[in-house]
Order: structure tokens, then sequence, then C-alpha cells
């Protein structure tokens, strides 16, 4: 998941930002003094950091026990033994969004973070573009909870530049969120194009997001998350299921339920693979990107985007 659109920034544009960028590339705990200039943003920008980091390096297993044995082999080097019930609740912060941690859990987002910078994001490029991707983060996932004005934002605008179709613009307001943008967008009227481009960019992130062959229990727990997140009370989890395993299977089948239905489904997913993966706004342009050049190849007319 590493390449991306040219022409978005890939820096951060908060002052809080700057300075956990600076932070980061500088590996030095001397310089988290000037985080204090910052104190609320910058620990909630470290928080979500951390959140994407975890995720972009852990998401795709088939358990928990790697990222277990990680978190546990971290602390352990600290010097200071944490009972397992404080690793299973820093597993549950950082990839299930578990807002039941405890203090204790939470004091070692820092020197996990620390470590997962060294070990995987070794390039100050790379680290910035990481704080970038969590300042945006922050304003999608206030988004989602509704708590937040929706009125435009310098952190976390809802860009569709290099999107060329009208429906790889929707699944780019989907993924962040944007009841702003889905609001201006009007809707899809061609079937085929939306068919066509949202079944390639799902099993585009399905790919990423599951191990082959991926486990049936891994499948379930999924499409629990998409169902309950979906909104359409026809949506259920088995519903979810079959979906999931007809896109990865890649059978095209026919399965028993109405044609916007699994639509919905498979836009849900996708949805939800890309929180799961911790996927960068930039990356998701970059697979629907792909997805409406593939479908215009095989001769599917795209409704252009719109521009307003």
């Amino acid at each position: 998941m590493s390449d991306h659109l040219a022409g978005e920034s890939q820096r951060p544009v908060t002052g809080a930002g700057i300075l956990v960028s600076r932070f980061l590339i500088s590996g030095d705990r001397r310089h988290a003094v000037l985080l204090l200039l910052h104190p609320y943003s910058a620990r909630k920008l470290i928080s979500q950091v951390w959140v994407l980091a975890l995720r972009r390096s852990f998401a795709r297993d088939e358990s928990e026990r790697r990222v277990f044995e990680y978190l546990n082999g971290v602390v352990a080097r600290a010097g200071k033994p944490v009972p397992a019930q404080r690793l299973v609740e820093i597993i549950g912060l950082s990839l299930e969004n578990s807002p039941t941690a405890s203090r204790s859990a939470k004091r070692h987002v820092l020197p996990v973070l620390s470590d997962l910078i060294r070990r995987e994001f070794q390039g100050d490029e790379q680290r910035a573009e990481l704080v970038r991707a969590a300042e945006i983060r922050i304003d999608r996932r206030g988004r989602k909870d509704r708590m937040w004005s929706l009125r435009r934002r310098r952190a976390g605008l809802v860009s569709t530049t290099g999107l060329n179709s009208l429906v790889g613009q929707i699944l780019k307001a989907q993924s962040a969120y944007s009841r702003e943008l889905l609001e201006a967008l009007p809707d899809e009227e061609s079937g085929s194009a939306a068919v066509e481009v949202v079944g390639r960019v799902v099993a585009a992130v399905l790919k990423e997001r599951f191990p082959q062959p991926p486990s049936p229990e891994l499948i379930s727990k999924f499409a629990a998350k998409v169902a309950k997140s979906s909104g359409d009370v026809r949506l259920d989890k088995l519903l979810t299921e079959a979906v999931v395993r007809d896109v990865l299977a890649r059978a095209d089948g026919v399965i028993d339920a109405p044609d916007d239905l699994v639509l919905h489904a498979k836009v849900m997913a996708f949805v939800q693979a890309v929180e799961d993966l911790g996927m960068y706004p930039w990356e998701v342009d970059r697979v629907i990107n792909v997805a409406e050049r593939a479908a215009e190849d095989a001769g599917v007319h795209l409704t252009k985007r719109f521009d307003h």
C-alpha cells in the first residue's frame, strides 16, 4: 500500500502535526517536551499515529498472536513486566477501537510507537506521511461519530482530486465518512458503472485485508463489523459473509439478495477494510483510480466526476 497519487500533500499541516512529525523523525525523546505546546491535540494525534502504525503492521495477521508477542517483547525490553490482560487491552485499543482500555494500558502507547517507528517507518518521508494520515484520520473519525462540525477544516479536507468518475467520488466520500461530500454529489444513475468500479475496488482492498486462504473466523468477525456499521437493517452478518466470500473467491456467484443490497454490502466492506488496514487517503485514491481505468478498459462507460 505504498503507492499514492501525485499531487496530494503527505506532509503534516497542523501545528501539533508538525511537532509530532519532528519528534518521530528525530527519534529523540527530549523533543517530546515540544509537544506540550499542543497538549491535547498532540496527545490525540500521537494516539492515532499509533493506531495507524499498528494496523499497517499487523492488520493482515490471521490471529492476534503475533501482535501480542510483539507487544510483550517491547514492554519486556523496557524492563517493566505487564500483565497479559493489559496487552489484550492495548490490542483492543489499537485494532478494534475499544474504548475500555485502562490508563495503565495507554501508558504504553509511546514506547510501542517509538519501537514501531524504528522498525517499520524508517524514512523521514514515511514518518511525515504517517502523521499526515493521522491528522486526516482524526477528522474522519470526528465525522463518523458526528461529534465535530462538518465545515471544512485545514487538516481534514476530503479531496477527490485525481478521481475520474462520480462513483469513484462517492466511494471516496464513503471511506472518509463525509456526509457533506455525499450530499453534494448527485446519485450514480449508471448501474453498470457502480457494479464494475465497486466490484474492483472491494476486491482489491479485501485481498489486502485477508491472508490467503482466510479463516472462517476472520471473515465472520469482519462481517459482523460491516453489518453493524451499515445502517441498513436488511444487511445482516450472514449476508455480509456471503458477499465477502464471493468477492474473495472471485466467483461472481448469484447471491440471494437484491442487487442494490449486495452493492451496499460491498461498499460497506470496502469502508471497513480501509479502516482495518489503516489505509492512507492517497492509497484509497490509488485503488479507486486503478478500478476506474480497468472499468473503462473493459468498455464500461463511467459517469464523469462531478465538480462543484
